[in-house]
C-alpha cells in the first residue's frame, strides 16, 4: 500500500473517532525537475521521508487506538448509567401508579366520610328545627298565659285598689334598719307550666290572682289556702310555690320557705324570682354576700320588677353599699309608685346613709305614710333631731 493511500485511510479514521484530531497529510517535497534523471541519492532521501512519515502516523494510529479506546469505556459507562436510569425510572413510574391507587383510595373514603358527616349534621340539623319549633310553640302558648294572667291581676289590683286595705305585714326587723317586703314574686313574671286536664287553666290562674290579693291585703291563712289549693291541682305552678314560699318567709318559717323556692330553682334556674327571694332568705340566714349575689342575678334577669329591685337593694345595705342601695330602692319606687314600704326603706335609707339627707328622707317618708306605710318610731326620733351646726 502507498503512503499517500494510508494518509487518507488514517486521516479518514481520525475524522469518524470522537476525540480525534484531524490529521494533515504532510507536504512531499517537490519531485525533481521534470526530465531530469533521478539520482539515487534523490531516492535515498524520499525514502527516508517517507519511513519519517509512516513511523509519525503509525504513532498517530496508535494514539488514535487510545482515544478510540478510552470512548469506547466512556460509552461503556453511558450506557450502564442509562440502564441504572431506566430502571429507578421503570420503579419510580410503578411507585406513582400505587401512590395514585392509594390516593384515589383515600379519597374516596375521605368522600364516604365526608358525606356521612354531612348527613349526620343535616339530621342533627333538623332534629334542632324540629326542637326549636317546639321551644317557640311552648313560649308562645306561656307568652299567652302570662299576658291573661297579667290581665287578671290587673283586674285584681283594680279591685283592690277601691277597697281599703290594712298595712302589709313586714317582716321581723333585721339587724340593718331597712325593712324588707315579703310579698311573693308577681305571677305574672313566673311561666307557669300547662296545667292537667283536671284543672281549667282559669280557675287555678284565678285562685293564684285572688292569692296575691289577699297576700297584699295582709290575709295569710286565706293566701295560704289559695296557694296550696292551686299547687295541689298543679304541682309544676311556680307561682303557687313562690307564693306558699313568700308566706313561710313572712311567718319566719325560713326553713320551709328555702325549700320551696329551692324546689321552683331546681326546675328552672333562671327564675328570677325564686333568685330574689332566695337571696332575701340568705340575707335573713346570714350569708349576706350570697344573698346579695342571688338578687344580684335576678334584677339582671328582669330588670323591670320592682320587688327584685327592693330585695337588691336591701342585700346591697347589708353589704354596706349604701349609696348603690339608695339608687336600686328609688329604681324600685320609681318601677311601682304605690309600693308604701319601698317608699319606707328609701326613707330610712337616706336618713342613715353615709350623707344622711334628712329632708329628702323626711319627704319620701310622709309620702310612704301618704301610701299606707306604718310609721316608723325610730326613724320619727331620727328625723325630728336637732341639725348638727
Amino acid at each position: 500500500m502507498s503512503c499517500n493511500r494510508i494518509r487518507v485511510i488514517l486521516a479518514v479514521l481520525c475524522i469518524a473517532a470522537a476525540g480525534c484530531q484531524t490529521v494533515k497529510p504532510p507536504v512531499s517535497p517537490a519531485p525533481a525537475a521534470q526530465g531530469g534523471p533521478i539520482t539515487v541519492e534523490q531516492l535515498g532521501a524520499e525514502m527516508n521521508a517517507a519511513r519519517a512519515d509512516q513511523q509519525r502516523l503509525d504513532r498517530e494510529l496508535n494514539q488514535m487506538r487510545d482515544d478510540l479506546y478510552r470512548t469506547a469505556l466512556a460509552l461503556k459507562q453511558i450506557r450502564d448509567r442509562l440502564e441504572g436510569w431506566a430502571s429507578r425510572s421503570t420503579q419510580n413510574v410503578a411507585r406513582l401508579v400505587a401512590i395514585e391507587e392509594h390516593l384515589r383510595g383515600a379519597q374516596a373514603q375521605a368522600n364516604n366520610a365526608a358525606a356521612a358527616e354531612a348527613q349526620t349534621l343535616r339530621e342533627s340539623l333538623r332534629r334542632e328545627r324540629e326542637h326549636q319549633e317546639r321551644l317557640r310553640a311552648i313560649v308562645a302558648e306561656r307568652e299567652k298565659e302570662v299576658r291573661d294572667l297579667k290581665q287578671a291581676m290587673r283586674a285584681q289590683e283594680e279591685t283592690l285598689r277601691r277597697t281599703p286595705a290594712p298595712p302589709p305585714v313586714a317582716a321581723p326587723a333585721p339587724p340593718a334598719r331597712t325593712t324588707a317586703s315579703a310579698a311573693p314574686p308577681p305571677a305574672s313574671a313566673v311561666a307557669p307550666a300547662e296545667p292537667p286536664a283536671a284543672a281549667p287553666t282559669g280557675t287555678v290562674y284565678r285562685m293564684v290572682v285572688d292569692a296575691q290579693g289577699a297576700l297584699k291585703a295582709g290575709d295569710l291563712e286565706r293566701a295560704q289556702r289559695l296557694y296550696q289549693t292551686a299547687r295541689e291541682q298543679d304541682p309544676r305552678l311556680a307561682s303557687a310555690t313562690l307564693g306558699l314560699a313568700a308566706i313561710a318567709y313572712q311567718t319566719d318559717n325560713l326553713k320551709e320557705a328555702r325549700a320551696l323556692v329551692d324546689e321552683v330553682l331546681a326546675a328552672d334556674a333562671r327564675n328570677a324570682q325564686a333568685l330574689g327571694l332566695r337571696g332575701l332568705i340568705r340575707w335573713r340566714e346570714g350569708a349576706a354576700r350570697d344573698g346579695l349575689r342571688d338578687c344580684e342575678r335576678a334584677v339582671e334577669l328582669d330588670p323591670t320588677d320592682p320587688l327584685l329591685r327592693k330585695f337588691y337593694g336591701i342585700t346591697l345595705n347589708a353589704r354596706g353599699r349604701t349609696d348603690d342601695a339608695i339608687r336600686q330602692m328609688r329604681r324600685a319606687v320609681e318601677l311601682d309608685p304605690t309600693d308604701a314600704e319601698a317608699k319606707l326603706n328609701l326613707a330610712i335609707l337616706l336618713a342613715t346613709g353615709s350623707k344622711p339627707d334628712l329632708d329628702a328622707s323626711r319627704r319620701v317618708y310622709q309620702d310612704a305614710l301618704a301610701s299606707g306605710a306604718a310609721p316608723d318610731p325610730a326613724l320619727e326620733r331620727l328625723l325630728a333631731a336637732p341639725r348638727r351646726p
